[in-house]
């Protein structure tokens, strides 16, 4: 009886292994729909209904806010490894890691009222409504996606 129950136990054990890798697959299928098997400046394009030109403009402005965003996540990290060389003591380089996430909130900021320009009136409110689910999220997108905040039930889709 226990030989057999040993032999038993992979079985099993494969079996459950299956079950796990074929429900993370459904999760990740799952999350790749709730963008539509896109990147997020295709998502907020195709959410605001952008026409062809604004949708040339919005890339000019996608690009550029890339490359704006690249050099100070740049600096972040820069800034990042002093303070963890340093330690919390140093209020100097706290200060410089703070100024640096600064800087990339200052151009989101800059960048999000850049596109709200190019919306049209009747674009404005979906726009503000995509701006609050975007800011409420944990990372960029977290809300555009219709991916909930652990701490808010509103943004569910």
């Amino acid at each position: 009886m226990k030989n057999s129950a040993i032999k038993r136990w992979p079985w099993i054990v494969a079996i459950l292994i299956l079950i796990n890798v074929g429900s993370l697959v459904v999760f990740w299928i799952n999350e790749r729909h709730h963008m539509g098997g896109s990147q997020p400046k295709e998502f907020i394009a195709r959410e605001l209904h952008f026409d062809e030109g604004q949708k040339k403009a919005f890339e000019i402005m996608v690009k550029k806010h890339q490359d704006q965003s690249a050099e100070i996540r740049l600096e972040i990290t820069e800034a990042k490894k002093a303070y963890y060389k340093a330690g919390p003591t140093d209020s100097l380089a706290l200060f410089s890691l703070t100024k640096a996430y600064g800087k990339l909130e200052i151009l989101n900021y800059e960048h999000f009222q850049e596109i709200r320009s190019i919306c049209k009136e009747d674009q404005k409110q979906a726009f503000e409504h995509l701006l609050q689910k975007i800011i409420s999220g944990s990372n960029f997108g977290m809300g555009a996606l219709g991916l909930k905040h652990k701490n808010d039930k509103s943004l569910s889709r």
